[in-house]
């Protein structure tokens, strides 16, 4: 189930749900998935309760604006921007047009990072963030 933003996973092991009434089962393992077991089944049972995914129990992914900023570099490394544009656009107001020659607070060296990690997530390393 899915508003687009949030999702439940329900995973049917035996039988069928086109057949009427069902009852769930909820199966907790005994190791370090249980926390995230027991926020799914948490999830679950608000949502049968209000109808709506509860905002609270559906916390925003701590890491999404700098995967958003990796995403924006690479796009605008593979557009023919250079390492300077990048940095005047993602980091607006952290340096002046002198302080990127003089390596202001460090901002050409966090454009360079930004790029660098970006080309290695579009290489393959998002793939790390499904484990």
């Amino acid at each position: 189930m899915s508003d687009g933003f949030h999702r439940v996973r329900i995973d049917i092991l035996d039988g069928t749900v086109l057949a009427g009434p069902v009852r769930l089962r909820f199966l907790v393992t005994d190791d370090e998935r249980a926390s995230v077991q027991i926020l799914a089944l948490q999830q679950f049972h608000a949502l049968r309760r209000r109808g709506v995914f509860g905002r609270s129990l559906h916390p925003p992914e701590p890491h999404a604006a700098h995967w958003i900023r990796q995403l924006r570099a690479f796009d605008a490394v593979e557009s023919g921007a250079s390492e300077r544009v990048v940095a005047m656009t993602l980091f607006a107001g952290r340096f002046s047009d002198e302080g990127w020659r003089t390596g202001e607070k460090g901002v050409r060296s966090a454009a360079r990072r930004l790029i660098a990690t970006a080309r290695r997530m579009v290489a393959g390393d998002y793939l790390k963030l499904l484990r």
